[in-house]
């Protein structure tokens, strides 16, 4: 069974790089985003921060069920998201005693901000993100980038288990 982890911080490429992980070596992708945007398209609760917060408790307990399910069945899987800091001990847990691999995502600060806010502009992202409300803080984290990391950590801080692009 292989666990492929690609995680980092917003918009540097983290979906992308799961889904060309996934179609290479015929994986299932298992995405905390696109379970909260198919949360947001049947439950058609108006984007507001109330909602935004269920959207996002609610995707994160059913993707760690679905993580679950998949080591309980030994299926391989690639999962992504922006793991928080808060994030990481859970999910150390539900894999713990497992060989992970990761794949930890990162842009220079400028370049961030830049895609973060063209994507919300081409209207390339479900509203269930709220992404508007949130320009400041990746602008504050990307302009001093040790507050990215700090936000959103690799997983693994051993460099053998850890692949950074």
């Amino acid at each position: 069974m292989q666990i492929i982890i690609v995680s980092g911080t917003t918009s540097t490429g983290k979906t992308s790089i799961a889904r060309k992980i996934s179609s290479e070596f015929k994986l299932k992708i298992l995405s905390k985003d696109e379970i909260k945007e198919t949360l947001f398209v049947s439950n058609k609760k108006p984007p507001s921060l109330k909602s935004w917060k269920y959207y996002e408790s609610e995707s994160l307990r059913l993707f760690y069920e679905k993580l679950k399910l998949c080591i309980k069945n030994h299926q391989s899987v690639v999962i992504e998201s922006n793991f928080h800091r808060q994030d990481i001990s859970l999910l150390n847990s539900v894999l713990n005693g497992l060989e992970i691999k990761e794949v930890y995502c990162r842009a220079r600060g400028l370049a961030v901000i830049t895609r973060y806010i063209k994507r919300n502009e081409r209207g390339e992202r479900n509203p269930a993100h709220l992404d508007k409300l949130w320009y400041l803080l990746v602008i504050v984290t990307n302009i001093f980038s040790p507050l990215a990391r700090r936000w959103n950590p690799p997983m693994s801080k051993d460099k053998k288990t850890n692949s950074r692009y």
